[in-house]
């Protein structure tokens, strides 16, 4: 293997593997489907691969973001905002203010007068389709997926190196459970290979899709019927003031 650009179901492959499992991922990830991630687990994994960062210990990481043409200042920066998204502490404070609970897959009675009982409930399979220009957004929305408790297929950009990759396995390796395997495939995929693209979106229920929008619409134009897509295109906000406003 001549660089790891490849993950399935947690683990390393090579690309000839790859071309070998591709057709089979729908069944993959069906069968797996009937687990559960525990948020515990996954903020756990974070808080411990966050110190192996912190300690420095983050050459492969540099090598990575350098060969991908970024300085290796840039490369730095990158890594710091990583480590500032795996925090344990922030993490779990993003579950409770989007998702009111640490563990919102838990029925709870959210009225005790009222035999009524509520728990969110992950989408299923989340295929991410992140931009060539931001290595940091893939490892991040494969977080975000993880978080609530999906499971996440990663269509990188070679242009963003195998940096998402290696950051997302580093996590899966800080779980000595294992637990998190199974919630993360990622691959370094061409756009061009259309094929390969309508099999991964043939096998989500939703689609993460980031950039601009030709980027977001090619998207949902190849999306199946009934597929979510989940839009992460370009945001402009303003506001203006005038004098003649009272």
């Amino acid at each position: 293997m001549k660089t790891k650009e490849y993950i399935w179901r947690g683990e390393w492959i090579s690309e000839a593997e790859f071309n070998e499992k591709i057709q089979s991922i729908a069944g993959d990830t069906s069968n797996d489907l009937r687990l559960r991630l525990d948020p515990e687990i996954l903020l756990h994994a974070c808080g411990t691969y966050s110190k192996i960062l912190q300690d420095g210990k983050n050459e492969d990481l540099v090598a990575s973001l350098t060969s991908a043409g970024n300085t290796r200042e840039q490369a730095s920066n990158t890594i710091e905002q990583n480590i500032a998204f795996l925090d344990p502490e922030f993490l779990e404070m993003k579950l409770v203010r989007e998702l009111g609970s640490n563990n919102p897959f838990i029925l709870t009675r959210k009225n005790f007068l009222e035999d009524e009982f509520e728990a969110w409930a992950p989408l299923g399979v989340l295929v991410h389709v992140v931009p060539g220009n931001a290595p940091t957004v893939a490892p991040l929305s494969i977080l975000e997926g993880l978080l609530s408790g999906n499971i996440n297929i990663l269509k990188n950009s070679s242009k963003n190196g195998n940096f998402p990759q290696l950051i997302l396995k580093g996590i899966i390796d800080a779980d000595p459970s294992g637990s998190l395997k199974p919630f993360v495939y990622a691959f370094q995929l061409s756009s061009r290979r259309k094929d390969l693209l309508n099999t991964l979106f043939n096998t989500a229920h939703g689609i993460a899709a980031w950039g601009g929008e030709e980027s977001v619409t090619s998207v949902r134009n190849m999306a199946p019927e009934g597929v979510r897509i989940i839009d992460w295109g370009h945001r402009i906000s303003f506001s203006y003031v005038s004098a003649s406003m009272k």
